[in-house]
């Protein structure tokens, strides 16, 4: 039997008792690899299900995509000049 793992992360950190965390998904460009299905079962395998929500927690995304941070972040996206 194999764990998901995915799920065990996203349960942790959507708990009170796991403190305060910062996950962060760095050059999440693509955004298939969140909202796309790979799984035999429709939505079931999408990353975006994934993501954990706390009050004690913060995520962030780096990205050079703007529709990709946009679906992501929504309102919260901070746009960089060049470095």
């Amino acid at each position: 039997i194999q764990a998901d793992v995915k799920r065990l992360v996203k349960d942790h950190l959507s708990k009170e008792s796991a403190g305060q965390w910062l996950l962060v998904f760095d050059n999440a460009d693509d955004i298939n690899i969140w909202t796309g299905q790979t799984g035999s079962e429709p939505g079931s395998d999408r990353l975006i299900d994934y993501l954990p929500k706390s009050e004690h927690g913060c995520i962030l995304f780096t990205s050079r995509d703007r529709k990709t941070a946009v679906k992501l972040a929504q309102q919260n996206v901070v746009q960089l000049t060049e470095m």
